[in-house]
């Protein structure tokens, strides 16, 4: 069970504090709910049912070293690119309902590469905030930095390592 300040990993919202748990009344059932808190979106109170945590997907966040680990694995990452355009919005949409971090490290780079070529069309630019802020939201907390400089790692990471296509690749 989480408690006040432990730090947590939404699947929708990235990385959040626990502010509390509260009792509910939905439908004549009284239920005990997580309040979360979104690092991004300090305004906003996610209500998430104790008892379906594992269902939803929250977790703790990563710790310090295994942030350093993800930023290191970023360098090696093999870019690939889904062609048709619905299958690759399946596949993201899957990797950030289901995968693991490293999944999401892996699209992060796949759009950020394709972008620095200028092909990114709406739907991968909106993937590409999303998996941004699931992704570098948590690196931010675990390595307790802002996430602009979070972001900054990332884009280091991306830059420094292996590019399909090196010219595309930021110096």
């Amino acid at each position: 069970m989480y408690r006040a300040g432990d730090k947590v990993a939404h699947p929708g919202h990235g990385g959040c504090i626990v502010q509390g748990v509260c009792d509910k009344e939905f439908g004549g059932e009284i239920r005990s709910y997580y309040v979360l808190i979104p690092n991004l979106e300090p305004n906003t109170t996610i209500l998430d049912p104790v008892e379906s945590v594992q269902q939803i997907g929250l977790r703790s966040i990563i710790s310090a070293q295994q942030a350093d680990q993800l930023l290191h694995a970023i360098t090696s990452i093999k870019v690939g690119w889904i062609k048709e355009n619905t299958k690759r919005r399946q596949a993201f949409d899957k990797i950030l309902k289901e995968g693991e971090l490293s999944d999401v490290a892996q699209l992060i780079k796949e759009l950020t590469v394709h972008g620095m070529n200028g092909a990114l069309n709406n739907c991968d630019k909106a993937t590409l905030g999303r998996a941004q802020r699931k992704f570098i939201s948590e690196l931010a907390m675990a390595k307790t930095i802002s996430y602009e400089d979070a972001l900054e790692l990332v884009n280091d990471a991306i830059s420094e390592g292996d590019c399909e296509l090196q010219e595309n690749c930021v110096s």
